[in-house]
């Protein structure tokens, strides 16, 4: 076999990938086209009827709802950098009085129960709950723990939450975030809101790419997902559950209300919940932002938080996704429920097949414009018959798909430039690229890990993500941020009281915290974090 005929054998190659992979992604692209007109139509047929109603909702009706006490579930896992803050910064910012934050450690994790105990000590709102066993265990064992904690609580405390909410450690919370799911958990017994990435420099694809796909999912796919099934898929952060359902998973699962045998227990325990009959609803609220920091996307009562920005802590945590949604709940949950639930899933799994297709379809584009380039720069160079002949099936196939890609990119940049702005919109396009690669290294990850787990019985634990927390909400400019904006970026004061202030101060030239205590209009404790803050200019690692 001369080098001719191996070029001709690797050519044939060459066409039978492109065959597959603009037959699968044709496949996939219709499925996402499928969803895209369930999105429009929706949104529509809302606006029609003018059954809109939940984004109109006004924090006067948020804060005129009678306030329940709610529990807040934080598993910590080596979280020392970043729970402390985390906790203050919550405490400060929420514009609501009855709650409790429950927070899961491990005994052999000293650090993080010292940085707990040391926010506990001075907010006897602050509880630390210390599991049985070391860790890593999983999420859902350090969540049960928890719960176990918060139902002795209540039992020694003669009182009773009416809402469970879930959060990281990680977590930048919104004001009025416990006032909506107080109001919504008179109805619904599973309540999940946007979470929405921190911002971060342009030039940073890795951490950049999770703002476009979290922006399209939780503006588009969640809320079709919710119309077509009624199951609304947990995020792990900003999700509130009623007394009703926690009791209920409390009662089927022996105590156990968090599945230990997933690593993603916020998506089981989503389809869990619709196979007892419980109501589910994902609903965005949209709030006047007061801050006068640009490019913050805080239009809508959600959940913020930075993202890994390095390439392999963000393969190996979507790795953990792909694992527990795609491999782990197929396992386990199978092909149940109806058309539309089968449909759904099957959406779910697609993934272990579409970021390999998506990767291999950069490596014949790859030989495309190699061969095509070596064609116009050596007119006598051996040249074999075209891959995509002119009007044949396959060329019409590409040009479909190149439609379907364009309507793709195109949805992308709408709704980030809803959230983010038209630069960051714009910039998704290119993401979209970088995103693909980290999805293919994250699915290859996940099926040696399930391969290793079924074959030698490896343990699938808790696969660390490494933290990180702004040193005030929405903030990462490099300069020292003024004290009032810092207020206002906290939502400890509105608008109104700080330019009232700041007036008062062209007569009275005390220091701008002192006048705002005099007036009752802030307190000391939310003064000295403000302070300690303003000191920082880096989110802390």
């Amino acid at each position: 076999m001369d080098w001719v005929d191996s070029i001709a054998i690797y050519w044939f190659f060459v066409k039978l990938l492109l065959i597959t992979t603009a037959v699968l992604i044709a496949i996939s692209s219709f499925d996402d086209l499928f969803i895209d007109i369930c999105y429009w139509c929706r949104r529509l047929s809302r606006h029609l009827n003018g059954s809109a109603a939940a984004e109109s909702l006004s924090p006067e009706i948020l804060r005129a709802a009678e306030e329940r006490p709610i529990a807040l579930m934080v598993p910590a896992w080596q979280e020392a950098d970043v729970i402390a803050q985390m906790l203050q910064n919550a405490l400060t910012v929420f514009d609501y009085k009855r709650f409790h934050i429950f927070v899961g450690t491990y005994p052999n994790d000293p650090d993080t129960q010292r940085e707990v105990d040391a926010v506990a000590a001075a907010n006897p709102t602050i509880h630390k709950v210390v599991g049985a066993r070391p860790g890593p265990t999983c999420k859902a064992d350090c969540l049960n723990e928890v719960i176990a904690s918060i139902l002795e609580f209540e039992a020694t405390r003669n009182i009773e939450f009416a809402g469970f909410v879930l959060q990281d450690s990680e977590d930048v919370v919104h004001p009025l975030e416990l006032r909506l799911f107080n109001y919504m958990i008179a109805h619904y017994d599973l309540v999940q809101i946007p979470v929405l990435p921190l911002p971060r420099p342009w030039t940073e694809f890795t951490g950049g790419h999770y703002k476009d796909e979290f922006t399209e999912c939780h503006t588009k796919d969640v809320p079709v997902r919710a119309a077509l099934t009624g199951i609304v898929p947990s995020a792990g952060v900003g999700t509130a559950f009623s007394r009703k359902a926690i009791l209920a998973l409390h009662r089927e699962r022996n105590g156990e209300v968090f599945n230990p045998g997933s690593l993603t227990e916020d998506y089981d325990i989503s389809l869990r919940l619709r196979e007892l009959g419980m109501r589910q609803v994902f609903v965005r609220v949209r709030v006047k932002c007061e801050s006068r920091n640009p490019g913050r996307a805080d239009e809508y009562i959600a959940v913020r938080e930075y993202f890994p920005n390095s390439f392999k802590a963000a393969y190996r945590q979507k790795a953990r996704w792909i694992l527990g949604i795609a491999l782990q709940g197929w396992a386990n949950v199978g092909w149940t429920g109806n058309l539309a639930t089968r449909y759904i899933l099957f959406r779910d799994r697609k993934a272990l097949i579409t970021s390999q297709i998506g990767f291999l379809a950069y490596f014949v584009v790859l030989n495309v414009v190699v061969m095509e380039v070596t064609h116009v720069l050596l007119s006598d160079s051996y040249w074999f018959p075209q891959l995509v002949p002119a009007d044949s099936w396959l060329w019409w196939l590409m040009i479909v798909n190149a439609i379907l890609l364009s309507n793709r990119v195109l949805h992308r940049v709408v709704f980030m430039s809803h959230y983010y702005g038209w630069r960051q919109g714009l910039l998704s396009a290119p993401r979209q690229i970088w995103a693909n690669v980290v999805n293919f290294y994250a699915c290859n990850r996940a099926l040696r890990q399930f391969a290793g787990h079924l074959i030698y019985g490896r343990h699938l634990g808790w696969d660390k993500t490494q933290h990180a927390f702004p040193v005030a909400p929405h903030m990462d400019r490099p300069r020292r941020q003024r004290l009032g904006e810092l207020l206002l970026d906290l939502h400890a004061i509105p608008s109104e009281q700080l330019h009232s202030v700041l007036a008062e101060q062209h007569d009275d030239p005390r220091p701008l915290g002192r006048l705002l205590l005099d007036r009752g209009w802030l307190n000391e404790q939310t003064l000295k974090q403000a302070l300690q803050m303003q000191k920082a200019v880096e989110p802390v690692a």
